[in-house]
């Protein structure tokens, strides 16, 4: 989050990462704004802004995202 816009960066994905189908290093996120991790069946992610709520859901989201990533694989699936 910079000046209250939050952006997404592509921190080293093997096969990139893309912003509404443009491969990208770095977009600002705009409501809608869908994104992938660079394989044809990979999750596609959709940013939603939600005024009004607390400033930490963002950054705790990401905290969390960030742990499932930087744990042990799951073969490929999501979990909480």
């Amino acid at each position: 989050m910079e000046a209250n816009r939050y952006y997404l960066e592509d921190r080293g994905q093997r096969r990139g990462m893309f912003v509404n189908g443009e491969k990208v290093e770095s977009r600002m996120l705009n409501d809608a704004t869908r994104f992938t991790f660079g394989l044809e069946d990979s999750y596609q992610l959709i940013f939603r802004s939600a005024s009004g709520t607390a400033e930490e859901a963002i950054p705790q989201l990401l905290t969390r995202i960030d742990h499932m990533t930087s744990s042990e694989s799951t073969g490929g699936c999501l979990r909480s």
